[in-house]
Formats: structure tokens, sequence, C-alpha cells
């Protein structure tokens, strides 16, 4: 972090932001957030993370404290007086009162806003893949009311990520308890089969990312036939190409899951094509930040 914050409207030092001020964040989870990252300044498809966050406002009886140009002025400026043109982004809501677990009827919400530096994973990762597990025992819950959103009950995520380390790959691809693919810990899953893309619909539990939104637009408009639905775990072990999404990482190829190679362990055409084209169209200097165009 880089020591200032936002929180409320108002640039303090982040030390100063006390225990009183996060109580039912930080004792009840009782809140939501996004990640984002900006380029040169600019927030990368800040309205769609906008829409995203209304919605999880909506479902979990919060309100937005700030309207949607106050919180884009806010950050971008705040960005610039940081001097840090290319960062990560947290954005995080949480329930004013009261102190004690029952919420009553209080929808007001706290609002923090910390930055830092944006740190891309290594480069060898996206030219050699990556390894992932597909998690054997515990399953996404697609009806919970929180499946869709990013809450601060974070932890079955942190859980899931830790597996995948201690099973010596990079991540876990989870199913939901009607046995389907979801996602993996902090990403949205693509295969590909016969040039087909392949995603599970937000059905199935998932918390519909910006990447995966973007990769959605990039394939129509390239004439590439993709398709959204419920797919079981053997079916992306015959893939073609695999791939991870999220506004971080862009798009990960993905080389082994479990013990068996994707593509004889390399990287396959589509899943470099869909990431040349989100780097020509969003993350170019030259391209940064203009409507899609699409």
């Amino acid at each position: 972090m880089t020591g200032k914050c936002i929180f409320n409207g108002k640039i303090i030092n982040s030390e100063n932001l006390t225990l009183d001020k996060l109580t039912r964040g930080f004792l009840y989870g009782d809140g939501i957030f996004e990640t984002m990252r900006s380029q040169e300044y600019k927030i990368f498809r800040f309205p769609d993370y906008l829409e995203r966050l209304l919605n999880s406002v909506k479902s979990v009886n919060l309100s937005l404290p700030f309207s949607p140009d106050e919180i884009q002025m806010q950050i971008e400026n705040f960005l610039r007086l940081l001097k840090i043109p290319d960062t990560y982004i947290r954005l995080t809501l949480w329930r004013k009162q009261p102190d004690s677990f029952d919420p009553l009827t209080e929808m007001g919400s706290n609002y923090l806003v910390t930055v830092r530096p944006l740190v891309k994973i290594p480069t060898v990762l996206y030219k050699k893949g990556i390894s992932c597990m597909i998690e054997k025992k515990f399953r996404k819950n697609e009806f919970s009311p929180i499946s869709h959103i990013k809450s601060l009950s974070f932890l079955e995520n942190v859980l899931y990520r830790q597996q995948a380390h201690l099973s010596e790959t990079k991540e876990t691809i989870l199913l939901n308890t009607s046995e389907f693919l979801a996602e993996a810990s902090v990403s949205n899953i693509f295969f590909i089969k016969n040039n087909i893309i392949f995603t599970p619909s937000v059905s199935c539990g998932i918390v519909p990312g910006i990447m995966r939104k973007t990769v959605l637009e990039i394939t129509k408009d390239l004439g590439i036939e993709i398709k959204q639905g419920k797919y079981k775990s053997s079916e992306i072990k015959k893939a073609d190409e695999v791939f991870l999404t999220n506004t971080l990482i862009e798009v990960l190829p993905v080389t082994k899951i479990d013990d068996v190679r994707i593509n004889n362990g390399k990287i396959g055409k589509l899943t470099k094509l869909i990431s040349k084209e989100i780097i020509k169209r969003y993350f170019s200097k030259k391209c940064y930040n203009k409507k899609p165009i699409l």
C-alpha cells in the first residue's frame, strides 16, 4: 500500500484508519469490494466495474455514498497525487452500523480506496502456461446469495488458493454443487475444443469478471464461436486449450490440469490471439481507456 488511502471521500494516512471505522467489515465480513487497474491514471473499463458494483450493493442492501462520476474523479485524482499511473486499485464498501451483529435496517456504507503499483506476474508463466488442480472435496455454492459478488467474506477463495500452493500448482479450479465447472479461486475459466470457446455460465455460480466480459466481446468481434453453459471437469481435461482471466492477469494460459497436459504443454493459437487482441485494444498507451471498438 502507499501509506495513504481514500476513506469516505477524503484522503487520509492509512495509519489513521482505526478499528472503530472498520468494525462490521472486519468483524463480520459485511461488505463488498472491487479490484480494478489503471494505466496512465485512467481506470480500465470503469463503467463495467461500476455496473457490477451497483448490482452487488443492491444484493447486500448497501448504498453507494458517492455518485459514479465522483468515485471515478476521486480515484483518478488520487492516482495523480501519488504519481503512480499504473496501479492495482481496491474499492471496498462495508456497512456503517451497528457494532453488534444484527444489521437492523442500516444501508449506509463506509467507503475505502487503496492502491498500490501494478506488478504483473512473471512473463514466463504466459510463455509456458500454469498448472491447475481441480478441487476434489469442496464445492462452490451456486445458490448462495453472494456467489456472484465479491464479498468481504473471501475466506473460501483464500483456502482454495492455498490448497493450490500446497499441491504445487498455481490455481484451483472449482466445481459447483451440481458438479459443473464454476471458476478458479480469483479468475474465470475458458476452454477451447475444435476452435469453439466454452466458458461456464453465470448460473454456475461464478463472479462475472470484467475481463471475462472483454473476452466475450472480442471473440464475437473476431467471429470466433463461443458458448456459455454447464460443463463437466472431464470436458476441460480433453480441451485443446485452456486459459484463465481476470483484470490483473489478463489472459493466462493453462497447460496442465491435475495430471493431464493440455495441448502437449504448449500455448494454443486462439489463446495467443485473444491475449494479443486484449493488449492491443486496452493495454497499449495508444488504445487505453477508449470505448470498446466493437
